[in-house]
């Protein structure tokens, strides 16, 4: 999430409000910018194509930098989550699980999204790596801030298969069982707003 977003969320915004109320205000500034501009162009008696071929362009080129900078995915907006069938219990009543592997890249860069956004999350954040080697743990838990936990995964051989082979995986805790669960590519704006209070 960049800075706008961020800011967006601590005014207490949604997670889908964040990511898509600057792209609609940088087309409103697009459209108002070449509206001053194709009023200018007109008194100007510029070629009519010429006109609006700069007046297209500029209404979309606020949206279209931002949309290149900060692009939208396709799980901002479907949900793409799948509902495991598991008959695992978690050791807490309601939170959001990060299945990680040691040495995942993928996984590393997802500590970033969840230093920023565990505190919008309804009960805890925890990263879960799976092997048994005390140094991978504390590779994430480097990356982590310190409200968000990180351990060595509890029951590893019921939890490789709900991860599909994907890594990262978001596991979505409600009543100590896993209600949903999304990879890597799946987990956006749409998951987070589903699991937000």
């Amino acid at each position: 999430m960049n800075a706008l977003e961020l800011l967006l969320l601590k005014l207490g915004g949604s997670f889908l409000l964040a990511k898509f109320v600057p792209y609609f205000l940088l087309l409103l500034l697009g459209v108002g910018l070449a509206w001053v501009v194709f009023r200018k162009l007109q008194r100007m008696n510029a070629k009519k194509w010429l006109n609006l071929s700069i007046v297209f362009l500029l209404a979309l080129m606020p949206f279209s930098l931002y949309f290149a900078a900060f692009p939208i995915f396709q799980g901002d907006l479907l949900s793409m989550g799948y509902s495991p069938k598991s008959n695992l219990k978690f050791p807490f009543e309601t939170g959001l699980v990060v299945v990680a592997l040691p040495g995942c890249k993928y996984c590393s860069e997802s500590t970033k999204l969840m230093n920023q956004i565990h505190e919008k999350l309804p009960g805890k954040t925890q990263y879960w790596v799976l092997g048994t080697d005390s140094l991978d743990v504390l590779a994430y838990d480097n990356l982590l801030t310190k409200d968000v936990f990180c351990r060595s995964a509890l029951n590893q051989k019921e939890l490789l298969p709900i991860t599909e082979g994907s890594f990262p995986t978001f596991l979505w805790i409600k009543n100590r069982r896993i209600v949903k669960a999304w990879h890597n590519n799946e987990f956006g704006v749409r998951a987070m707003h589903e699991i937000q209070p």
